[in-house]
């Protein structure tokens, strides 16, 4: 399934894209939005999504206004601190009205709900080999190329500036921050640390750290040391595994 979010708070958006890491491995997550416009921008370029998280109050005005510009055509679920608004959000065909925070085991039955209504489902890999929406550009000089996700190991962050580190060694600057990737990229990935995000294929070898952290080689090598904090370690190994 295709996941879109549609949150303007950072820390929101990055436990619900968490949580349904954990409860739907296989989704894709999009994009997170944080506008009445940037939706609407999407919704109108885009089809992909099977289903939308919408925050209701947004930077610049609420998720209702979507609706008066373009009509989703997947299921959406609202989310929002407040019961204000739930009549509203129902009329509007929402599957589910969640209230912040968000439970995990309210999460759940909403999906479930979902799937209640037979959406259907479009494997990460089909879409990857379709759909250029799984790939990026970057400006090189006055050139603009084209990078598959596939072809990048790890993702790094150094001086404020993101880098893509493809499989032949390669390293190219991106306008997306770690914070941002993490929640788009799919279940391949895990962000070892604030500095990096790791692809399964990248690491190829783990060596035991002190207070019970890991040391990752990564391959193309990295000039620094990347260690998994002892909290992260049990996940880490876990999803290198999976």
């Amino acid at each position: 399934m295709n996941i879109l979010l549609i949150e303007d708070e950072h820390l929101a958006a990055q436990r619900l894209a968490k949580l349904l890491k954990e409860l739907l491995p296989e989704a894709t997550i999009l994009d997170a939005l944080d506008s009445v416009e940037s939706a609407v921008n999407y919704l109108m370029d885009s089809n992909l999504a099977q289903l939308i998280f919408m925050d209701i109050q947004l930077a610049d005005g609420t998720s209702f206004e979507i609706f008066e510009h373009v009509t989703p055509t997947c299921p959406v679920i609202f989310t929002t601190a407040y019961d204000e608004f739930a009549i509203q959000a129902l009329r509007l065909g929402a599957v589910d009205y969640l209230l912040k925070p968000i439970k995990k085991e309210d999460l759940q039955a909403a999906l479930t709900r979902v799937k209640q209504r037979n959406v259907p489902t479009i494997l990460p890999n089909e879409i990857k080999d379709k759909y250029p929406s799984q790939r990026f550009m970057i400006k090189i000089g006055n050139q603009v190329k084209v990078i598959d996700y596939q072809e990048v190991n790890y993702f790094f962050s150094e001086e404020k500036i993101t880098f893509a580190v493809l499989t032949s060694g390669k390293r190219y600057p991106i306008n997306q921050p770690l914070d941002k990737l993490e929640m788009t990229l799919s279940n391949d990935f895990f962000r070892a640390n604030r500095q990096i995000i790791v692809k399964k294929t990248a690491v190829a070898h783990i060596h035991t750290y002190t207070k019970s952290r890991l040391k990752l080689t990564l391959s193309p090598t990295f000039n620094e040391e990347v260690i998994v904090s002892t909290e992260k370690a049990g996940s880490f190994k876990k999803w290198l595994v999976e």
